[in-house]
């Protein structure tokens, strides 16, 4: 089932952090529809993060120490994703890797697109609205 996939090992820590951020911000599904499609590629927790800072969204030591990941995991998950052919020697996104990253992006989209269709602009943004408040306070905690 959907749940067990969600509760591996290898994803607690991501669904732990993904459904903080995400309940601020009003996308907690959006976070379970990301760790599907994330799964779906065939990445554990730790590729993921990997493949974020490869990303370069978010660098690679911000995402170590705040998603607490060893030195030796992170070693490993990027060891991986280059034979995989996810990533080249210098962890660059290989042509590969970028499309499965963007792809992995888009089902993402794609999934979580329904609940918002469903309340609309208005309710998209009165969603924002509320949530704000909680995001800032989180940001001012967390950074």
């Amino acid at each position: 089932s959907a749940v067990e996939l969600m509760l591996r090992p290898s994803w607690r820590w991501s669904i732990v952090a993904g459904l903080a951020a995400g309940l601020a911000v009003g996308t907690v599904l959006m976070t379970a529809f990301w760790l599907v499609a994330l799964t779906v590629a065939g990445l554990d927790g730790c590729e993921a993060l990997v493949t974020h800072g490869a990303a370069g969204d978010v660098s690679a030591e911000i995402l170590k120490a705040t998603r607490q990941r060893t030195g030796d995991d992170w070693l490993a998950a990027e060891e991986r994703l280059r034979e995989r052919g996810w990533l080249d020697p210098d962890l660059a996104f290989t042509e590969m890797g970028r499309e499965r990253r963007d792809w992995i992006e888009a089902r993402t989209d794609e999934l979580a697109a329904a609940p918002y269709d469903a309340i609309g602009v208005d309710g998209c943004a009165r969603l924002r609205e509320l949530c704000r408040p909680i995001s800032r306070a989180m940001m001012s905690v967390f950074g």
